[in-house]
């Protein structure tokens, strides 16, 4: 099962509406922000993910529509997964959010469906089915 992440960035500060409990996965999570200050226009958006356990940590670019994909390697390990939100313009302006937790990764006793590495088009395909 797929999980969409809602999350709010005010200024610096980053928030989402709720930690879940999920079981180790290769499945696709994502993430959508919302921005509401102008800290952020004409910013290159980065979404930092961190798996406390295994110490992963992975970023993903965040698209124009405010979306991005969890990475499948920071799920896999159960622990704490944080999230942080970097942005820089062309005139060397770099934003950074506070770090929050969006996951609690629990021991699947089950397993997961392995998932392939999208192809690029796999990915944007994705990305506009979730807007």
């Amino acid at each position: 099962m797929e999980r969409k992440v809602e999350c709010t960035v005010t200024n610096l500060d980053l928030s989402e509406d709720t930690i879940s409990t999920i079981q180790s996965t290769r499945l696709y999570h994502y993430c959508h922000f919302e921005f509401t200050t102008n800290d952020w226009v004409d910013c290159e958006k980065r979404a930092i993910f961190e798996n406390d356990s295994s110490g992963v940590s992975r970023a993903a670019v965040i698209d124009s529509g405010g979306m991005c994909v969890v990475p499948w390697e920071c799920l896999t390990t159960p622990g704490r997964v944080n999230l942080a939100v970097m942005g820089e313009n062309e005139h060397g302006y770099v934003a950074r959010t506070n770090i929050c937790t969006i996951f609690k990764i629990s021991e699947s006793l089950l397993g997961a469906e392995d998932s392939q590495i999208p192809t690029p088009n796999a990915y944007l395909k994705m990305l506009q089915q979730k807007l």
